[in-house]
């Protein structure tokens, strides 16, 4: 634990020396509750070590060592702890102006001081050096943005697989020959790559080198790129191993509940909460349905949506089909009940929530049971009537053969009447039929006479008409006769549907006779 703790210590002072060098190294932070000694009870706060593999979701319980020298990370560590520390890839800094004639910055720098990296093996005088490292990282991504231009990004990713494996310091390959070789067997052009890394010894800013540098620092509370090998998820500092399968549950534990896409779902990912026990949640028994989702982070109770069917509910004790179509879920959770070929249910589609029982039986919808209407009076109750209560109706007849059993009116008639019986009721029809047929002659002629009234009337507007006081006017007969074509022709027959062609004939036969 001392030996960790002390790695952890050594990356605070490669913090502090890089922002020395006006980088900016990003240490997250977090709060440690102290049990014992006494004297460090309560919280405290403390940097998350970068070691380890989390436990996402849990918590960490354990012993911390505490030295009782060196504990702030200050002072020196000893050469063993100093041999733990790290190399950086892909960050620069650079040399101050008063040391550029220095064996340390032309050894470590390119572009006069501007841009530097520390000594690989520590060691000036021999070996690789800073300048080294610089130029090579110059080179990689320089190939990233040859590669990228030509829309094959990856092969920045073969580059330096390739670069790692055959072109290692360990073997002495650490070279600008070696870089050429794998360059071109990628097909990548050395031209171009030349052309974007520019002159080292120039007294010049390098574009790339400086967009490194500016994007080290960054613009908010964390730097764009970071000392170690970083991965950022919804804003936060991925911690564990950089491996597909843990840094892809990383990214899972960052969706909301129940909006993770499938992969994270799988049981390589997590486990399923939905199979041991449905979760505790709801689930109808005959449909399998269940309000159990599981979710990455582990399983949540929410009423489903089925084939375009709303359920709703708490999802723990119940959950009911709502809204159209509902009665096709299991009946809409209300009761139904067959039997004898007959089929009755509480659930109505033109009621888009609720239960209630059908007539014939009753109960709240979700239980029903049928009405006796025989033994409660509510039907076939005349006294010659006779009732058998049936599942959901009932059967009524009369007492004997020549009774009849009428529902509407809840009552007994004979079958077959008297000659007596007969004779009352043709007569009452013949007189019914009579009555009918005067009341119609009637209605006839009183139609008649006022439809005549009111032609007289409209023609005596126009002309005097036998019976009337006044004199005729000298108007000539074929005057006369053209104005009375011009009359009937104004006069709409929108009479009542009664009037027929035939009346409509004679009353302009009438017309006529009296000019």
């Amino acid at each position: 634990m001392a030996r960790r703790l002390a790695a952890a210590l050594c990356l605070a002072v490669a913090a502090v020396s890089v922002a020395v060098a006006t980088a900016r190294f990003v240490v997250e932070k977090n709060s440690v509750k102290v049990l014992s000694p006494r004297s460090l009870r309560g919280r405290h706060e403390a940097a998350i070590a970068n070691y380890g593999v989390p436990d996402y979701g849990g918590t960490l319980t354990g012993v911390v060592v505490y030295p009782d020298k060196k504990a702030t990370g200050c002072a020196e560590f000893d050469a063993k702890f100093k041999s733990n520390c790290w190399r950086p890839h892909y960050i620069t800094w650079f040399c101050p102006d008063a040391f550029l004639e220095t064996t340390q910055c032309k050894a470590q720098c390119v572009n006069r001081g501007r841009y530097c990296a520390p000594d690989p093996d520590g060691d000036l005088a021999a070996g690789y050096s800073g300048r080294d490292v610089v130029l090579e990282n110059l080179r990689q991504l320089c190939v990233h943005r040859v590669a990228n231009a030509r829309n094959a990004s990856w092969l920045w990713w073969d580059y330096v697989a390739d670069y790692h494996l055959r072109c290692s310091m360990k073997g002495d390959h650490y070279t600008r020959r070696c870089a050429d070789d794998v360059a071109k067997s990628l097909g990548l052009p050395m031209d171009l790559i030349d052309e974007c890394m520019g002159d080292p010894d120039a007294d010049v800013e390098n574009d790339v080198l400086k967009t490194e540098q500016i994007v080290q620092v960054g613009h908010g509370t964390r730097g764009d790129v970071t000392i170690l090998p970083t991965l950022v998820i919804n804003n936060v500092q991925y911690r564990g191993k950089l491996e597909s399968t843990s840094v892809l549950k990383a990214i899972c534990a960052g969706f909301k509940e129940s909006t993770e896409p499938d992969v994270c779902l799988t049981p390589e990912m997590e486990t399923d909460e939905c199979l041991n026990n449905n979760g505790g949640c709801w689930r109808d028994e005959k449909t399998n349905i269940t309000a159990c989702k599981d979710t990455f982070r582990g399983r949540i109770c929410q009423c489903p949506v089925v084939d375009g069917v709303q359920y709703q509910g708490d999802g723990y004790t119940h959950c009911k089909a709502v809204g159209p179509g509902r009665c096709a879920m299991n009946n809409g959770g209300c009761w139904k009940g067959t039997r004898d070929g007959k089929t009755f249910s509480a659930c109505s589609d033109s009621d888009l929530s609720g239960c209630k029982c059908p007539p014939g039986f009753k109960g709240d919808g979700l239980h029903c049971e049928d009405v006796d209407e025989c033994s409660e009076k509510l039907a076939c109750s005349c006294p010659h009537c006779s009732c058998k209560n049936t599942w959901g109706s009932f059967d009524c007849s009369c007492h004997g053969n020549n009774l009849m059993y009428i529902k509407a009116e809840d009552t007994c008639i004979a079958k077959n009447m008297s000659a007596f019986g007969w004779l009352v009721t043709t007569l009452v029809l013949s007189c019914l039929a009579g009555a009918g047929v005067a009341g119609y002659v009637f209605y006839k002629y009183r139609l008649r006479r006022y439809m005549d009234s009111e032609v007289m009337a409209i023609m005596s507007q126009y002309m005097p008409l036998e019976g009337q006081n006044g004199e005729r006017l000298p108007l000539r007969e074929e005057a006369q006769l053209q104005r009375l074509n011009i009359l009937a022709m104004s006069i709409r027959f929108e009479t009542p549907r009664h009037m027929t062609a035939t009346n409509a004939a004679m009353y302009m036969a009438k017309f006529r006779h009296h000019t």
